[in-house]
């Protein structure tokens, strides 16, 4: 083994299941779920023509089979176009013939630039990540409340600035985490992440000049909705990334939240409150027998 982190080797087991959400697989295969389903919305808004429910059926079974054999079809023709969704578009194109679809494969990226595919991937993807981490964060606030509700009976001295003060209980030292946890739960899960689809600058060029009767800003929020996120309808060629910056400091608050009481942990274990526990096969350290390792 090789592993270029910690999160490839020793905390593998802990990211497991965000593993598959962000590989560089997951990325393409939603991906190509934005492509696919740009074209049938071009049909069901009345831009192109009708497609039938069977070759719906058809162009959605191409993302339902995409497979780690059907990802490295792809990652061998970015090895010619040097160019990651240009290949996945070269692929589809393929897939269409393939499928008995080659009238609708010229609708394939159809005025649009690798923008507007990528960000409502990756927000699909962050998307996706958040659900599996309030599942978690749930479970945490869940246990905490338990074990605060196992000891409100117990009596301690609090501290103040390190110094004994008045009495409290260690239930009530954990409810107050809980309440913490919580505020930032419901922020957390309030969040909506944003999804922009408007051309090569955000203009809607292209798309304006090939049908330049369509309302395209109505057509991209109606799009961009579907996926459940927020439409961002005037942008530059990028979407917005402040969405993402929210999550992002929403869970720096979370995990300052969490240092502050594994903080409190350590010094009630300095304070003899609590003791940790350990298997008596697990090493410590390499020179103090007596120690245990708080991991």
């Amino acid at each position: 083994m090789c592993p270029v982190s910690p999160l490839d080797d020793r905390y593998a087991c802990e990211i497991e299941e965000l593993r598959d959400i962000f590989s560089e697989y997951a990325l393409t295969k939603n991906r190509l779920l934005v492509e696919i389903e740009y074209i049938i919305e071009l049909s069901t808004q009345g831009v192109i023509e009708e497609i039938s429910e069977d070759k719906k059926d058809r162009i959605r079974k191409i993302y339902e089979n995409f497979d780690q054999n059907e990802f490295a079809e792809v990652k061998r023709i970015e090895k010619e176009t040097k160019h990651d969704v240009k290949a996945l578009e070269y692929y589809l194109r393929r897939k269409f013939h393939e499928n008995g679809l080659s009238e609708l494969s010229r609708y394939i990226h159809l005025g649009l630039t690798s923008e507007d595919i990528n960000n409502i991937a990756y927000s699909l993807m962050l998307k996706e990540c958040l659900k599996v981490y309030l599942v978690h964060l749930k479970r945490l606030i869940e246990r905490i409340i338990e074990l605060g509700e196992q000891w409100k009976d117990v009596v301690m001295i609090s501290r103040t600035h390190g110094q004994p003060a008045v009495p409290t209980t260690l239930g009530k030292e954990f409810i107050v985490f809980a309440y913490r946890l919580c505020r930032e739960y419901s922020k957390l899960k309030s969040l909506t992440l944003t999804g922009k689809l408007n051309g090569a600058v955000g203009n809607y060029n292209a798309l304006k000049f090939i049908f330049p009767k369509v309302d395209w800003i109505k057509f991209s929020e109606s799009f961009i909705r579907k996926f459940g996120l927020e439409p961002i309808l005037i942008t530059t060629q990028r979407n917005i990334h402040d969405p993402i910056s929210e999550l992002l400091r929403k869970i720096v608050s979370i995990n300052n939240i969490l240092l502050n009481f594994v903080t409190d942990m350590w010094m009630y274990v300095m304070l003899g409150y609590f003791r940790l526990t350990f298997d008596i096969r697990e090493v410590g350290s390499s020179t103090m027998p007596h120690k245990v390792n708080p991991i």
